[in-house]
């Protein structure tokens, strides 16, 4: 589903076909790089408008927020088919309503107040004093909590998002069209849809998958599922390496193949029910926010790397200086015919680096630039709010075959700009200072050391130096808090220690030789 023209930016099209593909779309606001709901949009559809979005799924009637899979986007079509769980929702064992004198009447006050003066937020709403809290206690406000009961009884609807993300609530026939809001649905249909909804969503699926998807249990879901396979609208199949049965979707079709790659939100449905996950990718996940530093095994906020149809790797975000993540590309040799080939994927809330020691790779992006980089030479991308690129080999250098070698890098770029405008720069290979770095040569190609400055501007506090050393030469490194020194080719010894070719070594001392 992700676009093969990075030049062509998403629309609602995109919207509602990746939306209806997912089935839901899980809320949830853990900005470690963009609320997380967002990435499973940007997964498959590369760069987008999020404003747009947002307009879309909240101003065309055709999808609105309810409880399903947690808090979640919805088709508006399932209104009906979660009646009957509005209808058993009850305060929070929490909710400092419970302990409100005269708790009913306030609540209708509330109720009352969006009749008589339109939609409301936390913050419309008259500050109610509450139960005392222990400093630094997590809580949600009367009028907040308020609220949230409405919306779970089906009271209320959301009628929009803020740019801080809070709701905006308002009576559901100002909200949800009349033919959904109105239809009648009983319990045993309305769960025999929701689970025929995610066993389409998921393709092929065991019993534990279906039900996790609108969070039902398997004890409930089961006779549901039973009667969709004897209607023909699920089938019973088996999966080799599967230990338990497994159902396919009537809707389901085997792509030829499945292309390109993203990141994954630790809330898609790709990998949110963990044992599926395991099951399908030999990936054991978990999501290490709540796990103490000291027992996390991969970081705090770890995102699955999907290839194809592989989840190849995880990547955290976690830093030396600035950067979050290093790919040395090569050395390769390419045979006349062949080429490099990475196909348009996004990047959201960073900044890249690409550097090559040798070949050629064609850069293309969605703002339009198309621009070949050649050894020696920058290109910096800035994805901020978003970005789609690809590099690949030009028609030239893939007809004559080439030797391809170089680096990439992810740089975090600070708080305040990771929503910034997206950008490209590039920067010919002569306008890089060479300077002598007491016994090596090196180019400063991001930053300022040895009292040179380089040209490239960037929004993070960046330090990026080739250096070049002959055999039995000495090097003053770079002052600086923390410095990652990546051996390239060949082997040093730093501070005494030898450190091989493919090895990081990060420093913290700012007083080191090499």
């Amino acid at each position: 589903m992700i676009a093969s023209d990075p030049r062509v930016a998403p629309d609602v099209r995109h919207f509602r076909r990746a939306l209806r593909c997912l089935g839901l779309l899980q809320l949830d606001y853990v900005n470690v790089l963009v609320p997380a709901h967002y990435l499973v949009m940007w997964s498959r559809i590369g760069s987008y408008d999020r404003e747009r979005f947002d307009r879309y799924v909240y101003g065309s009637g055709d999808f609105t927020e309810q409880w399903a899979h947690e808090a979640s986007i919805v088709p508006t079509s399932a209104w009906p088919l979660l009646a009957h769980r509005r209808a058993r929702h009850e305060l929070w064992k929490s909710s400092p309503i419970r302990k409100l004198p005269n708790s009913g009447k306030y609540l209708d006050a509330v109720l009352q107040q969006v009749r008589d003066t339109g939609a409301v937020t936390a913050g419309d709403l008259p500050p109610v004093d509450g139960p005392k809290h222990k400093p630094g206690d997590w809580h949600r406000s009367i009028p907040r909590s308020a609220l949230e009961y409405h919306f779970g009884r089906g009271d209320l609807a959301v009628a929009k998002r803020l740019p801080n993300f809070q709701r905006v609530y308002d009576l559901p026939e100002r909200v949800i069209p009349a033919p959904q809001r109105m239809r009648d649905v009983t319990t045993e249909d309305a769960q025999r849809e929701l689970l025929n909804r995610a066993t389409s969503a998921l393709g092929v699926a065991t019993l534990r998958d279906i039900a996790d998807f609108y969070r039902m249990s398997p004890k409930e879901a089961g006779p549901r599922v039973a009667e969709l396979v004897e209607s023909g609208s699920l089938a019973a199949v088996t999966v080799q390496g599967w230990n338990e049965p497994a159902y396919l979707a009537s809707s389901a079709r085997a792509p030829r193949r499945i292309a390109g790659a993203s990141l994954l939100s630790p809330f898609d449905p790709l990998v949110w029910f963990r044992p599926r996950a395991e099951r399908l990718f030999n990936f054991h996940y978990r999501i290490e926010i709540y796990v103490p530093a000291g027992r996390r095994r991969w970081g705090y906020y770890v995102l699955p790397f999907r290839v194809g149809d592989e989840i190849v790797a995880r990547k955290r975000r976690q830093r030396v200086g600035p950067f979050i993540f290093f790919d040395h590309m090569g050395p390769a040799d390419f045979p006349p015919g062949t080429g490099v080939n990475v196909r348009a994927h996004p990047h959201i809330g960073l900044a890249t680096i690409t550097y090559l020691f040798e070949g050629e790779i064609l850069h293309r992006d969605s703002l339009g630039h198309v621009q070949p980089i050649r050894p020696g030479e920058v290109n910096w991308m800035t994805a901020g709010k978003g970005i789609v690129h690809s590099e690949k080999a030009s028609d030239e250098v893939r007809a004559s075959g080439q030797h391809l070698h170089g680096l990439q890098s992810w740089v975090a770029l600070p708080l305040e700009s990771e929503e910034i405008e997206p950008g490209f720069e590039h920067y010919p290979a002569d306008v890089i200072p060479i300077v002598d770095a007491g016994g090596a040569t090196a180019r400063i190609v991001i930053g300022t050391a040895y009292g040179v400055s380089s040209p490239v501007s960037t929004e993070s506090d960046t330090l990026y130096v080739e250096a070049n050393l002959e055999r039995g030469a000495t090097m003053v490194l770079p002052d600086a808090e923390e410095l990652g020194v990546y051996v390239v080719d060949g082997n040093i010894a730093l501070n005494g220690e030898a450190v091989a070719a493919g090895a990081l070594a990060v420093l913290k001392s700012n007083s080191t030789e090499s």
